[in-house]
């Protein structure tokens, strides 16, 4: 289990226990630090708090304090070191009780990670970035991990999102690190209209200008981009690919599809 609020952890260490299931809670028996952080990935070590375990839980093989499991991932944020240290618990958990895998393999499948649209540089210069931020939580993530690497930017924010979402709270998550709000619409069918859009951003008090297609909404961001600002795309993983693939297409590179 990965760090969770006190009302979901309750629930799911109920289940744990009425299935006689181990229960292994990251937040608890694992600890871990980042070493090493830039736009390029993550470095991180991890070892087992072994005093608190219970004691039908197995202990961990080679993360102890004194000797770290050691490894990198190109995704960037904290949120994506919780979701890799409770990838490594599990991974380690299963290759104990059922097929060994060696330590080298743990960090090879780490650091070959791929995960398109999830804080994304696309670019460096200028600095583009999409992220499949659809709700409010994830978009307050999506705000601390942009404060992570760029404290002193704001964003362009290039915006869209299924009708059905809390438009209004995403939008007000992320107000604080933006400088100026663009609505478009990505090409699912349940995508919010950007009338719809620019009526939630005005319940918060957010101004923003329309621009209905994806690809023009992307050639204002970048006409109107000033020193020390970033694009940023967000508000569902349609906003996300479209962005994606409007700015590898005007770079005149090819996605290749099955």
């Amino acid at each position: 289990m990965a760090p969770q609020q006190d009302e979901a952890r309750q629930v799911i260490a109920r289940i744990a226990a009425e299935r006689q299931a181990p229960f292994i809670d990251v937040d608890r028996d694992y600890r871990f630090a980042t070493t090493d952080r830039s736009l390029n990935g993550q470095a991180l070590k991890i070892w087992q708090e072994t005093e608190d375990l219970p004691a039908n839980t197995i202990e961990d093989a080679w993360g102890t304090h004194s000797n770290p499991a050691r490894i990198t991932i190109p995704l960037l944020g904290l949120h994506q070191v919780d979701n890799a240290v409770t990838a490594y618990a599990a991974l380690d958990a299963f290759q104990k009780i059922a097929l060994p895998v060696d330590h080298q393999a743990f960090q090879d499948g780490f650091a070959k990670t791929v995960w398109p649209g999830r804080f994304e540089v696309l670019s460096p210069d200028p600095t583009i970035i999409v992220d499949c931020a659809h709700n409010r939580d994830s978009a307050a993530r999506l705000r601390q991990t942009l404060l992570e690497y760029f404290p002193d930017r704001r964003a362009i924010l290039v915006f869209g999102a299924s009708e059905d979402k809390d438009i209004a709270g995403m939008l007000e998550e992320l107000a604080p690190v933006t400088a100026q709000v663009i609505l478009t619409r990505s090409f699912h069918p349940r995508a919010a209209e950007p009338d719809q859009l620019a009526s939630q951003a005005q319940l918060i008090g957010v101004s923003a200008r329309i621009v209905a297609e994806v690809a023009d909404a992307m050639e204002v961001a970048l006409q109107s981009i000033r020193e020390n600002e970033i694009i940023l795309a967000t508000g569902s993983i349609f906003i996300a690919t479209a962005v994606r693939e409007a700015w590898l297409a005007r770079n005149g590179i090819t996605i290749a599809t099955a």
